[in-house]
């Protein structure tokens, strides 16, 4: 199985591309027991805070594995990776399992709307991420093994930190309008770990957000705010292939 998280489409896209070419189903990463009796398993996931998101590493407990599968990882972020694939290796191991391959690959980073308006987002870094799957397909065919970028990172480290935690989550404070708000639902169906349900008067955000951002994307509306700012209809980002409403 090819097993994915995805926000705004990225991971979802190299999920999907990875699937179709090694001939593995493609599973969404949920908390709960899965088990996978695959020869084959891939991880695919975007880099949050320098790390691999809570959600993820969570969702890994609950996989067990038919004996010992040649498992990879494969991060997506707008540059560096961190330590993803240590967490993840961490991970596995309490599992008695080992990551054996790892590969990053730069894409269109979503989280840029914390910081500014009217973005010109790097949509040249789509191309080459999506040319450099064939090599990545490659290699998993030939079982290579390794695990160079399984490294710790002084950003991740900081942000494992109470500290750390708490400024995470008060740049990326996500709310909801309720005057803009047209309770069209699409936020609570895109949610993946179900955050926001749908009130008498507009959605509501609870307290459990993995900082995804796929509702400040996907709102129509442009209702879900970031740190008390509205996010502009331009700045919304997903993948080109992966729209919100086909998932």
């Amino acid at each position: 199985m090819i097993h994915y998280f995805t926000g705004t489409g990225n991971s979802y896209f190299v999920a999907s591309q990875l699937a179709a070419s090694l001939n593995l189903s493609l599973h969404a990463l949920k908390e709960g027991p899965v088990e996978d009796r695959d020869p084959v398993v891939g991880i695919v996931f975007p880099v949050y805070f320098g790390d691999a998101p809570d959600f993820v590493i969570d969702a890994l407990e609950g996989l067990t594995f038919s004996g010992t599968p040649y498992l990879f990882a494969a991060a997506t972020s707008g540059t560096s990776f961190g330590a993803a694939f240590k967490s993840i290796d961490n991970a596995l191991q309490k599992k008695g399992q080992r990551l054996i391959f790892a590969a990053h690959l730069a894409m269109v980073a979503n989280s840029t709307p914390a910081v500014r308006h009217h973005i010109a987002y790097a949509y040249e870094k789509l191309v080459t991420a999506e040319e450099a799957l064939p090599i990545l397909v490659q290699k998993v065919k030939n079982r290579t093994s390794d695990r160079s970028l399984i490294k710790g990172s002084l950003m991740a480290s900081f942000f494992r930190t109470s500290l750390g935690k708490a400024l995470g989550r008060r740049w990326f404070r996500l709310g909801v309008d309720a005057v803009r708000c047209v309770k069209c639902g699409l936020c609570v169906h895109l949610c993946p770990v179900q955050n926001l349900f749908l009130g008498v008067d507009a959605a509501h955000m609870g307290e459990t957000c993995t900082h995804c951002l796929a509702c400040l994307h996907a709102c129509p509306k442009q209702a879900i705010t970031i740190r008390g700012r509205y996010i502009l209809k331009e700045d919304q980002y997903h993948h080109p292939t992966v729209p919100f409403t086909g998932r």
